[in-house]
């Protein structure tokens, strides 16, 4: 992110498009502009339980000059809180309605212990878009079982 502050052409990549440009120079520790069209590189896998560290890794594919981490969570004039944001407004997330189809049908036959069971599975192994929503939307049919 140092380069791309002061280095123009620099701005016009992504992370990815970065080392088939630019080569680290360990002995002086800077970016130097690549002679030859030869590389080797890749972009660290991250799997998406990791959350944010993975719509990070996201965003970095398509954003381009982004100098910190405030203008990689951008997107047309709007500062998102967090990636996961910032990746829903660029459109790279699904829309959930798959999730809520799969609650509704569980509905028709679970019990609320399941139904809570199945909402936590959904969070921890589901790349959900937007969890408070489905929450705010399924709350009533996972708590019927507990007395107010």
């Amino acid at each position: 992110m140092k380069l791309i502050k002061k280095n123009e052409e620099a701005r016009k990549l992504t992370y990815c498009e970065f080392p088939q440009e630019w080569t680290w120079d360990d002995k002086n520790k800077t970016w130097t502009k690549r002679q030859q069209r030869f590389k080797i590189s890749r972009l660290y896998y991250v799997n998406p339980i990791e959350g944010e560290r993975f719509y990070l890794r996201m965003l970095l594919m398509i954003v381009k000059g982004a100098k910190n981490y405030e203008d990689i969570r951008t997107y047309n004039g709007t500062t998102y809180k967090t990636f996961k944001e910032a990746c829903a407004a660029h459109g790279l997330l699904n829309d959930d309605k798959e999730w809520y189809d799969t609650f509704n049908e569980a509905a028709t036959w679970a019990t609320a212990a399941q139904l809570r069971y199945l909402f936590l599975t959904m969070l921890v192994f589901c790349n959900l878009q937007d969890e408070q929503k489905i929450f705010n939307h399924n709350w009533k049919k996972m708590v019927d079982d507990i007395e107010c």
